[in-house]
């Protein structure tokens, strides 16, 4: 994946994510920020540690995910991140999700918002 125009550390951060996701959920802490928000299947949460907490609270924690595909997109202040894939859990699971990426003050890549929805298979 190395679309035209984005930033190679945008490219990194959604690499990390979907690595520590899959192992270390804990770890996604440092991909948000206060004003991050996360819409998980209609329900919301915002800032770092709802959104943290939520994600290592999910229910299914072996997992093998799969982006089937993603794209990216280099806004005038940062990115959008398309992707869709599945997620092998005791049952697999298809989902879609987009984030949007920004910096903060000090030039680091962070989840801005992020809404993931499952698709019914």
């Amino acid at each position: 994946m190395k679309p035209v125009g984005i930033d190679p550390e945008a490219l990194e951060l959604v690499k990390y994510y979907y690595e520590a996701f899959n192992s270390d959920r804990h770890a996604l802490d440092i991909l948000f920020r206060d004003d991050s928000t996360m819409s998980w299947e209609g329900n919301l949460w915002a800032g770092t540690a709802a959104i943290t907490q939520m994600l290592v609270d999910l229910p299914f924690h072996a997992l093998a995910n799969e982006a089937t595909s993603c794209t990216m997109q280099q806004t005038m202040h940062g990115g959008v991140v398309a992707s869709a894939g599945n997620e092998a859990a005791e049952v697999l699971l298809q989902y879609a999700q987009t984030m949007v990426l920004a910096k903060d003050l000090r030039g680091y890549w962070y989840i801005q918002y992020q809404v993931v929805s499952f698709v019914d298979i």
